[in-house]
């Protein structure tokens, strides 16, 4: 196994069709109210093709498979800072516990700091511990509670 860390290669369809849909499916994971749409691949895919240069869209392949990205955005709260908000995460089953996600949090809180960020932000869904676990583990803590009724 030879894990490579790149950016993503927004020209090549298949990969960005492979990361929305995986995202897509993410909250089936831990959201028993989440139901994945096919309309929702489209939707993120839209989205991820409008990141800029300037936002963090890091992948980690084995040789033409992809078995984790992180996205986080460059968020600017002008005049005088940039937030980095954190889209999404997702290391492949297989993957999980060797510590790529937190590597790629790293990475993006480098790119953060030259980017000369004051913070990154992230939303993490109540019943994703697995999520909730590695943010704290990579320093992130709590700082606001959303909360919502479904109607």
């Amino acid at each position: 196994m030879s894990l490579i860390f790149r950016t993503v290669n927004k020209e090549n369809i298949k990969e960005m069709r492979f990361i929305a849909e995986t995202d897509s499916r993410i909250p089936v994971e831990y959201d028993p109210t989440y139901i994945f749409t096919e309309s929702s691949i489209d939707t993120r895919l839209e989205f991820y093709q409008q990141l800029s240069d300037d936002d963090f869209f890091e992948v980690v392949s084995d040789g033409d498979e992809i078995v984790a990205f992180h996205i986080v955005k460059k968020i600017p709260y002008p005049p005088t800072f940039h937030v980095g908000n954190i889209i999404t995460s997702w290391v492949h089953p297989d993957h999980r516990g060797q510590g790529l996600l937190s590597k790629l949090k790293a990475n993006a809180v480098s790119w953060a700091k030259k980017s000369e960020m004051i913070f990154m932000q992230t939303n993490v869904h109540k019943n994703n511990q697995r999520m909730l676990d590695i943010n704290e583990k990579n320093g992130f803590e709590s700082a606001y509670i959303n909360m919502r009724k479904r109607l």
